[in-house]
């Protein structure tokens, strides 16, 4: 009741409750269900369709036991309900009749049902399409037959059979399907009913003889597909009927295609007339397949009745001069059909409608036209090109019906010769069509494909065999194979496809396996990549049908291929396309194709009988997933692939996986599934890491950028998120190569290098974390000398940056392991402060008169060391000033000292009195030993020209004093006051009176202690008068506050 409430959402939960409570096998929560599957709200019957239609695999079938309800339980249950449903208001009226369910609930029933009638039957049910249904038809038949035949039922005229008939499953069924389809109709619904008749038409198409007008009217609805079902069912249905019923039917539908009745009249008609022919030849011939126990009646072809399938075959032949293309097609099928079925009862040759004529006709449909090309409409082209399928199957049809068909070899030489431009899914047509041609009387096609599978066919004994299938075979290999007109070689490559696929046990395909090998190898060497496939797809279909002894000599042929590099010489015309697709495939590799990587593996290993391996496990194109190109079987020759590659994985491995990443699509996609079969544990990686990496840094400097942009890709997927102990030597040498490739001459080669710089960047910092021990500090030792010599000077902007960035975090994260490194990494980073700095900052400086430089400087300084990454840098300098001691300052005060004398920009000279004044700080009694070279090199820089950078200089002498020995105290005074007597240059006097300023802030003891040499200075500065031209007046200020603070009152 939950579902018939108004709320929404209480019928979801309705349909959620009786989804999951109850088992899939429960028969009334599957019909709760399928009423709320037709629900009108979206959310409602989405889902319980989705439950409905979730088909049950082969393995969950023989795993879980029943996962649908049996067919016999489900269709009582459903008329049950169905009965007491028409007995209240819940019917549902359409028209004059009444449905028990409304049209979208009956609907989902009888697909459910026939999906239970698949899963009891044993096989996988499902709904999706009606091709996909039809594959399970002989196995369905098998149950119904058995079935029917359990209940022994017959149509007698007894009561006690009338209700049997009433009771059965398959009866009850089949009246659920006729109530849908004459109260709403649908195209699912006529192919349910068709099905379940044809399957056994002796017992049940009988059912309908007296609604034969019903079936009429099907024919003649406006959908193409529709009426092409009715008529096949009529065709199932008239079979039965006696002979002069039949010849009136005939006769019927034969005036029915004239007297201007409506097109649809005529397509519904010509369609039945074809399928009822066909049916009644075929009653005619002998099958090994037959039921025993089932009385066929008598089917002797009498002199009228040959005289009116005669006239139908002409009149259904009338229509393919028709200048309606949808008759067009409704006229090759119907000929198609008698053909596959009996010899056409119309003249070899001649004048009039004769089979040379049809064949001609039919063969000069199969070309494009001017007509067809310029087609406006496109249900207009979507007919043409159906015309076109047909009349190729038509066409292969004649011989196999027909063991005397005179024209067998026209037919197939003008398929062959029909081929104008690239109509691939057309000449999987064509290959389909030669094959049943070749084959002629032993074809797969003449079966009756509603009882009979293609694997359970058996050819007659005593039918006469027309199999041409040798001389198919050398026009193939030795004209069309070889032809200069690519299209012509991928057509002949399909059609090969199909015959090696369609007559694997055939002895002219078993006789000739290294002749159809060599064809294949050479449309391998063609640049369609549909043509490569499907040369592959052919090769490995090759290789699995010979022998042993086979087998090895096709590999002696291949070897010889390979290694010699011959490939088929194809003559060279004034049309034949040189590179397909313009130049995006050049003749230096960019465009390399599939095949040529596995063939250049499987030859470095000197094994190149696993290209046949290597081929099936990669060229698995979307396209066979369709009906034409299904069963190429992957999965199991994944698995053979995968034992036998075992051994060679070393040297497999690190190319596939490269390959994973290569930039054409193709490859990438076929490689990433060779890897997904091979390689099942994840750790496999880890156990040949270094055998990849060896690949990739060889070829990441490689000529084709093709593989320098995998290398790339590659090496930025292998480097995430795995342990690097066992690679930190060859740490140094990837960052050079990608400091190269990162200047690489192609855009997506440099982003590929940058993006694999940044993954190593985050990898090493995380690598020289202090926990890491023994290995962090072996990374640092590697790594920061490559980062230093070759990164921060590098002159590719990019690298510059990427490099500074991953000093500045390896100083964050590495701690006390920096000690070592701290005399070359200091002055690195003091380098570097300048390094970014933009440039124009210096020509405007140079620009400006002295005030305005000297603001300018100012807020360069101190945005040089508040901005956010100089931050950094001066915490991760200040970081590594914690760990110093005195063997360390031995090294770095000497290159300090030289950088401050030497230093260029702004940024650095600050930066190094910023670290000077660390110094102070962090060691003060280390760094007493070395105080007077730092005093030396400071007082070179108080005479700077730049007063940003005077100043710097005197703010870092004035905390040095305080570590400083007194002998070096004085020798700077005394230098100091020399400045201040002799030299005339304000620089001087300023020089003078900042540094000792300075003093008297920061170390007031030692201007105390020598206070001698201090206030008499200081007494001269502040009384001399102050030149305010010369900027003197800051100094008068300066020196007057040095004496304040040291002089009492």
């Amino acid at each position: 009741s939950l579902l018939f409430k108004p709320e929404v959402q209480v019928r979801q939960v309705a349909v959620k409750f009786a989804s999951t409570v109850f088992p899939p096998d429960h028969i009334p929560s599957r019909y709760l269900l399928l009423l709320a599957a037709g629900d009108p709200r979206e959310e409602v019957h989405g889902e319980a369709q989705r439950v409905l239609r979730t088909f049950p695999g082969k393995n969950e079938k023989e795993s879980s036991g029943k996962q649908m309800p049996s067919f016999p339980e489900m269709v009582h249950y459903i008329q049950d309900k169905a009965s007491h449903r028409m007995k209240t208001p819940a019917k549902y009226m359409t028209g004059t009749a009444a449905l028990p369910f409304n049209p979208a609930t009956f609907g989902e029933i009888v697909l459910y049902l026939r999906m239970c009638l698949a899963h009891s039957a044993g096989v996988v049910p499902t709904s999706q399409s009606l091709a996909d249904m039809q594959d399970h038809t002989p196995a369905i038949g098998r149950y119904i037959r058995n079935m029917m035949s359990g209940n022994h039922i017959s149509f007698s005229s007894s009561s006690s059979s009338s209700k049997s008939a009433e009771t059965n499953p398959v009866h009850i069924y089949i009246g659920l399907l006729q109530q849908l389809l004459a109260g709403v109709g649908g195209l699912p619904v006529m192919y349910c009913l068709l099905e379940v008749v044809s399957v056994y038409p002796e017992k049940l198409a009988t059912r309908f003889v007296d609604k034969m007008d019903w079936i009429k009217s099907l024919m003649n609805t406006n959908k193409e597909e529709m009426r092409e079902l009715a008529a096949l069912f009529y065709s199932v249905v008239l079979s039965t009927m006696s002979g002069d019923e039949l010849r009136a039917s005939l006769e019927q539908l034969i005036k029915m295609t004239k007297d201007n009745h409506s097109p649809e009249v005529q397509h519904g008609s010509l369609l039945a007339l074809g399928f009822t022919v066909g049916r009644y030849l075929a009653k005619g011939k002998i099958r090994t397949m037959e039921l025993h126990d089932i009385e066929q009646p008598n089917t002797a072809v009498m002199p009228e009745q040959e005289q009116l399938i005669k006239l139908t075959t002409e009149t259904i032949g009338s229509f393919l001069e028709s200048t309606s293309p949808f008759l067009v097609v409704a006229a090759c099928t119907a000929l198609g059909e008698i053909g596959r079925n009996g010899p056409l009862p119309i003249p070899s040759e001649g004048t009039g409608f004769t089979k040379l004529q049809l064949v001609e006709s039919l063969l000069a449909r199969i070309p494009s036209s001017k007509e067809t090309n310029k087609a406006r409409f496109f249900y207009v082209f979507l007919f043409v090109f159906k015309m076109k399928e047909r009349a190729i199957q038509t066409l292969g049809y004649f011989p196999v019906g027909d063991e005397d068909f005179p024209h067998q070899k026209l037919l197939l030489q003008g398929l062959m010769d029909s081929v104008e431009a690239k109509q691939i899914e057309l000449q999987f047509t064509v290959g389909e069509a030669i094959t049943s041609a070749a084959v002629g009387t032993s074809s797969v096609a003449a079966r009756d494909a509603w009882t009979v599978t293609e694997e359970e066919y058996i050819p007659p004994s005593d039918v006469k065999v027309n199999d041409v299938v040798p001389w198919v075979l050398d026009l193939i290999l030795n004209k069309h194979i070889i032809s200069p007109n690519p299209h012509v070689r991928q057509a002949a490559c399909i059609w090969l496809l199909s015959m090696v696929k369609k007559l694997s046990t055939h002895k002219a395909i078993k006789s000739h396996l290294k002749d159809i090998q060599s064809a294949f190898v050479s449309i391998l060497s063609d640049s369609d990549e549909l043509s490569q496939d499907v040369a592959s797809k052919g090769l490995g279909l090759i290789y699995e049908l010979g022998s042993e002894q086979d087998q090895q000599e096709l590999v002696t042929t291949l070897v010889d291929t390979l290694m010699t590099g011959k490939r088929a010489k194809h003559e060279m015309t004034g049309e034949t396309v040189v590179f397909q697709g313009g130049l995006s495939k050049t003749p230096d590799g960019q465009g390399l194709s599939t095949y040529k990587e596995l063939c250049s593996l499987a030859s470095d290993l000197n094994q190149p009988d696993l290209v046949y391996k290597f081929m099936n496990l990669a060229n698995h194109h979307a396209m066979w997933n369709s009906r034409k190109g299904a069963a190429f079987g992957f999965n199991v020759i994944a698995a053979k692939a995968g034992e036998q590659l075992a051994p060679f994985l070393p040297q497999l491995l690190p190319r596939l996986y490269r390959y994973q990443f290569d930039p054409n699509l193709g490859i990438r996609q076929a490689m990433t599934s060779i890897w997904n079969a091979l390689v099942t544990d994840k750790s496999m990686v880890d156990k040949y890491m270094k055998e990849i990496l060896e690949d990739l840094i060889s070829n990441l400097t490689s000529s084709l950028w093709r593989i320098r942009e995998s290398s790339c890709l590659a090496l930025n997927d292998l480097l995430r998120g795995r342990p690097l102990d066992d690679i930190i030597d060859k740490l140094p040498e990837i960052w050079e190569i990608l400091f190269r490739v990162q200047d690489d001459i192609k855009e997506t080669v440099r982003k590929a290098a940058e993006l694999a710089l940044k993954t190593l960047s985050k990898v090493c910092v995380k690598m020289c974390d202090p926990s890491k021990g023994a290995a962090g500090q072996k990374t640092i030792a590697v790594l920061l000398p490559c980062l230093l010599d070759k990164g921060i000077v590098s002159t590719v902007a990019e690298v510059r940056s990427l490099s500074i960035n991953t000093l500045v975090k390896i100083s964050k994260s590495a701690g006390s392991m920096l000690k070592p490194h701290a005399p070359k990494l200091i002055p690195a980073l003091l380098e570097s402060l300048s390094v970014l700095e933009p440039q124009v900052l210096n020509y405007l400086s140079l620009c400006a008169t002295d005030q305005e430089k000297t603001a300018m400087d100012s807020a360069r300084l101190s945005a040089v060391k508040s901005s956010p990454m100089m931050e950094t840098i001066n915490m991760a300098s200040t970081r590594s000033l914690q760990y110093l001691d005195v063997s360390v300052l031995g090294e770095l005060v000497p290159r300090l000292c030289e950088l401050i004398k030497s230093g260029v920009g702004l940024g650095t000279k600050g930066g190094c009195a910023s670290v000077i004044v660390s110094l102070t700080t962090q060691c003060p009694q280390d760094l007493t030993p070395y105080s007077g070279k730092l005093m030396s090199a400071l007082l070179s820089g108080l005479t700077d020209r730049n007063s940003v950078v005077q100043k710097s200089f005197a703010f870092a002498m004035g905390h040095l004093v305080r570590t400083s020995r007194d002998s070096s105290t004085e020798k700077l005074l005394h230098k100091l006051s020399s400045w201040y007597m002799e030299k005339e240059e304000p620089v001087y006097r300023t020089s003078c009176a900042l540094t000792v300023h300075a003093m008297g802030r920061y170390s007031p003891d030692t201007v105390k202690n020598h206070a001698k040499h201090v206030l008499p200075l200081a007494f001269l500065g502040m009384h001399e008068v102050p030149d305010d031209e010369k900027g003197e007046k800051e100094n008068s200020t300066l020196w007057t506050e040095v004496w304040q603070e040291n002089v009492p009152g």
